[in-house]
């Protein structure tokens, strides 16, 4: 199973302004420990477990439970809208510039998000 290798980390600067940030540090850091400066994770049970029925490249958590993948590599941004209430997410695949909310993108079994709007 693939797993990502985080190898230096500093931790959590919120103050800090992400652009700003110094290399290895994180504006937001959750359910971890900084143990002799290796990020590890904070040993809990999960009931969550999710399986793709394609090879990800590029994986996003939606919401709850829906984890969106892509079989390519592709930037996602959420909403710039505070709490926008559709839950629009906006997506580059390399091909043309998306939008996707929570009524079309979640619909259905299987791999996330299964509509979009080309932009």
């Amino acid at each position: 199973m693939p797993y990502i290798d985080i190898t230096t980390m500093r931790g959590m600067m919120p103050r800090v302004v992400t652009s700003m940030l110094p290399e290895h540090s994180a504006v937001l850091a959750e359910d971890c420990h900084f143990r002799f400066g290796v990020i590890t994770p904070e040993r809990q049970i999960s009931g969550v477990e999710k399986t793709f029925t394609i090879k990800p490249k590029t994986i996003f958590h939606y919401r709850d439970d829906f984890w969106f993948a892509w079989p390519d590599v592709v930037d996602v941004i959420r909403s710039p809208i505070a709490q926008d209430p559709h839950g629009r997410i906006y997506y580059t695949d390399g091909r043309f510039p998306k939008v996707t909310d929570a009524t079309i993108a979640t619909k259905g079994d299987g791999n996330h998000p299964t509509s979009s709007y080309r932009l």
